[in-house]
């Protein structure tokens, strides 16, 4: 019985060992992996601006990191819900085959709120469900209007039209 109760000593003192060991092993991987962490967070970065990449950035998270500062864009005024399709169609009525460019330069002159992007955009999304391309694919019309071969050939330019004057 005395072999057994040496080893069983031994066996407590191995283990006493190994875990000693194990402990100081995670303790080592915590503070690695704390300093890791610290030196990722004080490396230089690269933010995105307006205008491509700001250049690299030195800062810190954990005493005091001040952002670069980015401009301001200044939002203009949205059009309201709705308004871009209301004067297509409002337009493609009263001149049937007019192109994007030839609506965008209209919705300047009578909707400024109307992006120009918003007329094409618009023109494309609902395309065969409310409005049609004409057959040589420049000009528009709503969809259901009845158009001939060469009806796109003498359509109007989009300046023809005067919304105040012929009312809306």
């Amino acid at each position: 019985m005395s072999d057994e109760d040496g080893l069983n000593e031994m066996l407590v003192e191995v283990q006493k060992v190994f875990t000693a060991v194990y402990q100081r092993a995670y303790e080592a991987g915590g503070i690695d992996m704390r300093n890791n962490i610290l030196k990722a967070a004080n490396a230089p970065m690269a933010f995105k601006s307006g205008s491509g990449v700001v250049s690299s950035v030195r800062g810190s998270f954990i005493t005091g990191y001040a952002p670069v500062a980015q401009p301001k864009v200044k939002a203009g005024v949205r059009a309201r819900r709705g308004l871009t399709g209301e004067f297509i169609r409002e337009a493609l009525t009263r001149n049937p085959g007019q192109t994007p460019a030839q609506l965008e330069k209209l919705a300047r002159a009578l909707e400024p709120e109307i992006l120009g992007k918003s007329i094409g955009n618009t023109l494309r999304r609902f395309d065969g469900i409310q409005y049609e391309r004409a057959p040589d694919g420049r000009g528009w019309f709503l969809k259901g209007q009845q158009q001939s071969a060469g009806e796109s050939d003498k359509t109007a330019p989009a300046d023809h039209f005067n919304f105040e004057t012929e009312g809306r």
